[in-house]
């Protein structure tokens, strides 16, 4: 089953964000690949409405807009989620998930909204919804100390650079 306003909603908070790096401050238009990853993944659900796709992988190469579309994917999880999300950020090193980190903290910084409704704590690597109680936080991959945790998305960069999947 399709829901069109279910794909939209998400399309248009994305558009509404602005770009980091290299176009900083210019609007974010989906490129026609991330608008089809949008739609269908969001677009696509169950009788009971709820999404169909619970797992998304995308291999693109570098300087194609991957982060951009995922820092947007992230921002729109904490912003319109229901209460008590927990959205995480991993890789491989903390470095490499620090990248997502920063480009949704750029994203929030350009827009005064967001910027005064979500907290950013930098020293620690995370950004609080305060109204939901939904956050993005930064992990490493060493997963021997990630017990406890009940992630609501789960955002892993350079997953090939794994060494024990």
């Amino acid at each position: 089953m399709f829901n069109e306003q279910k794909a939209l909603d998400h399309i248009e908070f994305l558009q509404l964000l602005k770009l980091t790096g290299d176009f900083y401050g210019q609007p974010f238009t989906l490129l026609p690949w991330q608008h089809e990853i949008i739609w269908d993944v969001y677009g696509t659900v169950r009788d009971d409405g709820r999404r169909q796709y619970q797992y998304v992988y995308i291999e693109i190469p570098k300087k194609n807009g991957k982060t951009e579309m995922i820092a947007g994917i992230a921002l729109d999880h904490l912003f319109n989620d229901a209460p008590g999300g927990q959205i995480y950020c991993c890789a491989a090193e903390r470095e490499q998930a620090s990248l997502v980190y920063r480009a949704v903290k750029q994203k929030i910084e350009q827009d005064d909204f967001l910027n005064e409704t979500l907290n950013i704590v930098d020293s620690k690597k995370e950004i609080h919804n305060p109204e939901t109680g939904t956050f993005i936080k930064v992990l490493s991959a060493e997963a021997y100390s990630k017990h406890g945790l009940n992630p609501t998305v789960v955002i892993f960069d350079e997953l090939h650079a794994l060494q024990k999947r």
